[in-house]
């Protein structure tokens, strides 16, 4: 039941996917839907749709490329992540109602050393640094003129090194 207790349908369907074409190259991701019904947002005047995004989706490609005379591999690798529209508050139409979609890249480079058991990326998140807001709460409806916000973090770099014991 939805939080007034009132009867609800969710309904929804997520497809994921692992595809091995050849070789080193690797492919997989995921998609879903979802759709939430409950009578209280039957009876809204505004945002007659449920809060959370109705399609998610994820993908990443990589291919490992085997370098003998380093005596290891070099594997690169992307990966983008999409969500779709989402409302930020069920009855306020102040503040831009509809938190947009958006997609978000991540990209990596690995050198794993087969021969002394280490492992070294480098790698960033959010790779082309694109703004956009992660969630947003709109006390409005509480009764307080304000609505905040999170945005996302920006491009943000990383180098992991691990060893195998």
């Amino acid at each position: 039941t939805y939080y007034v207790n009132e009867p609800a349908t969710v309904r929804g369907v997520e497809f994921e996917y692992t595809i091995n074409p050849f070789g080193n190259l690797v492919i997989n991701g995921s998609t879903g839907y979802s759709k939430f019904w409950a009578p209280d947002i039957a009876a809204r005047k505004v945002n007659r749709r449920q809060g959370n995004p109705f399609w998610t989706a994820n993908a990443g490609v990589q291919y490992e490329f085997n370098v003998a005379p380093i005596g290891g591999s070099i594997t690169p690798r992307i990966d983008w992540t999409y969500e779709d529209s989402q409302i930020v508050s069920p009855v306020s139409t102040a503040y831009n109602s509809l938190l947009p979609a958006h997609s978000q890249f991540n990209g990596r480079i690995t050198f794993e050393s087969a021969r002394n058991g280490y492992t070294v990326a480098l790698g960033a998140t959010n790779l082309f640094n694109h703004f956009y807001w992660v969630n947003v709460f709109d006390y409005q409806t509480l009764g307080y003129p304000e609505t905040m916000a999170q945005p996302a973090a920006p491009r943000e770099w990383y180098l992991s090194v691990s060893k195998k014991f």
